[in-house]
């Protein structure tokens, strides 16, 4: 599409033609050779109650996913859909307690070690 002063549009900038966007439940991630909808990736929260020293930040930063019970962090539900939260609070555990993989390959997430 051409611009009225006849020139091609600026390939970035303001008038740089963008795809699309597409809401959640069309992204496509690829799973070996198959495509799987985003809705329907699920991830793995594990928590090791051993290392786990209850701080509670988890709570906080993925709310409503963890909670505490005897005084260790534990997940609300193990398989979840993505969750930015979860991350942040693997990402953020002093201990390195919580541990997210995603649950079809058993790939880590986070922590990024």
């Amino acid at each position: 599409m051409r611009r009225e002063d006849g020139a091609a549009p600026a390939e970035d900038g303001p008038g740089a033609r963008r795809p699309p966007l597409r809401d959640s439940a069309t992204v496509k991630t690829v799973k070996g050779n198959e495509e799987m909808d985003q809705d329907q990736v699920r991830w793995r929260i594990e928590v090791d109650r051993l290392a786990c020293a209850g701080t509670g930040l988890c709570l906080g930063t993925a709310h409503g996913r963890m909670r505490l019970d005897a005084g260790r962090a534990r997940p609300v539900d193990e398989l979840i859909t993505p969750d930015d939260g979860v991350m942040d609070a693997a990402e953020t555990c002093p201990m390195e307690a919580i541990t997210v993989r995603e649950a079809a390959t058993g790939e880590i997430l986070a922590p990024l070690r």
